[in-house]
Order: structure tokens, then sequence, then C-alpha cells
């Protein structure tokens, strides 16, 4: 920030805004996504021979023997709570991001105006806001940004379910009758043998291998993947749909700083010359 004087003796203030690292913060979220379903998928490959935690530690809360049936159901719990933890950090570094939008958006309604000294710029109000998809519809009626709320909707529903319903669905967390229906739009990979478009996406979830002995042209669309869940169902979300919310995330957040950076120019804001995606 730098300060200059006009011929009226008011203080100008100059301030510059470091846009393109607002971004980081949705991909901070995504990479702790990332490297926790990482040590997730490889704990799933060993079953530990007891569940104290630590070694040496002189505090045992399950039996000495454990049957394989409960140990393969403690597993499927572990699952159930690192999805949920998983949607949890998307959600809330996201979030993180929305506030930030918003506070640049109030700092832009300043430009060019005379304002006391000791004003207090923040609208406490919306960071308050605990539904991160009621954030990004005020963000979006405000910037004009084109998202996919009933996605996000949905994926809020889904953590709820995960969190607080033991990794069922409850009537609570439904939004179409008594269904969960749990979308987002990912990149979906087809691979064209000459005959058939064949799903990558799918070739991958199931771990299969594909055999192509004519090769295959690769291409991608945009498309919008769900899966539906009744009332009382459990919910089941693989390393691979992960990812591709993950990826939603991420394209979401850049719908929105595009927009964003349009809002701010539309203000008067213009870009500085100097390296990167700054404005002043």
């Amino acid at each position: 920030m730098s300060e200059s004087d006009d011929p009226k003796g008011v203080p100008k203030h100059n301030m510059e805004l470091d846009l393109q690292k607002m971004l980081e913060i949705v991909y901070v979220g995504v990479r702790r996504v990332s490297v926790f379903m990482k040590y997730g998928v490889a704990a799933e490959r060993t079953t530990p021979e007891n569940f104290d935690i630590g070694d040496g530690n002189v505090y045992s809360f399950w039996p000495k023997e454990i049957s394989d049936e409960r140990k393969n159901k403690a597993k499927l719990e572990f699952q159930t709570w690192l999805t949920g933890s998983c949607l949890k950090e998307l959600d809330q570094y996201f979030a993180y991001f929305l506030d930030d939008v918003w506070f640049k958006c109030d700092l832009a309604e300043l430009h060019g105006k005379r304002v006391p000294s000791d004003l207090i710029v923040g609208d406490k109000t919306f960071v308050a806001q605990t539904n991160t998809a009621s954030k990004l519809q005020s963000i979006s009626s405000r910037v004009g940004a084109d998202v996919y709320l009933d996605s996000f909707s949905s994926l809020s529903l889904a953590r709820n379910s995960l969190t607080h319903g033991m990794g069922r669905v409850r009537k609570r967390d439904t939004n179409l009758d008594d269904t969960l229906k749990l979308s987002w739009i990912a990149l979906h990979m087809f691979v064209n043998d000459g005959e058939k478009e064949i799903s990558l996406n799918k070739t991958f979830e199931k771990k299969a291998v594909l055999h192509l002995p004519n090769g295959g042209e690769v291409f991608a669309r945009i498309e919008e993947f769900s899966q539906h869940y009744k009332v009382g169902e459990k919910l089941s979300i693989s390393p691979q749909q992960i990812a591709e919310i993950c990826w939603f995330y991420i394209h979401q957040a850049t719908k929105v700083h595009a927009a964003m950076v349009t809002y701010l120019q539309d203000k008067g804001i213009k870009r500085s010359n100097g390296e990167g995606e700054s404005a002043v």
C-alpha cells in the first residue's frame, strides 16, 4: 500500500491486490485432500494386528482378539470418516476463498471514494455464514458468476450425512423427495477404439485394465456426474469420484475468480503492469 496527496490535501491510498494468489486457497484444500486420500488408500491395503493407539501405548480400548469381521467393518467406517473429512476440507477452503472474494469486492466499492480514516472494511456477517452454498449464491449474484449451486448444496448435504449421520442419509439430507441426489461436474475422459466410446473414468474407478489392440483416440467432455441415495442408505464415494469433485471445486473457483476480476475492472480498478495478475 502506498500513500500520496491530491491537490486538495486529502491523503490518497493505493492498494495492490494479488488476485492470482487467491486461487491458491482452493488449491491448498485440494492438495490436502489429495494427500489424505493417498494415505487413506494406502492404509486400507493393510490390516493391523490390533487397534491400539500407537506402539507401546499403555492404554488399550479393544480386546486382544479382534475378528476379521470386526476389522473389515472398522475399515468400512474408516472409509466413511475419510470421505467425510475430505468433503469438509474442500468445503472449508472454498469458503475461505469466497470470504476473500467478498472482501475484495467490498474494497472495490471504495475505489475512488472518500472514506473516514477509521473505516473498517470487511463484512463479518458474510464471514460468519456457515453454509458455503449460500455464500456462493451471494457472490454469484454480486459478480455474475455462472456456477453449479445445486451441486454445492448436494455436496454439503453429503458431508452432513457422513459427519453427522454416521454415513447414512437422513431425511434432512435429502434434496429430491426422499433421496439425496449428489452431483458434480468433471472431465469425463473417453477413448474411441473405432467402434465405441469407452469411459476411462469408469475404467479407472474399477481399477480395470483396458486392452486396445488397434489403439484409440482419447478425448474429454465436461459432464455432470450424479449418484442417488435413499433415506437410510449408506453413502459410498470412491477415490476416483473424490478426485473428480476436487477438479469441480477448482473449476468453479476459476469461474468465480474470472467473474470477480471483471467486476473489479468494471469498478474502475486497473491491472498493474507488473508480472502476474494484480489490481491497483
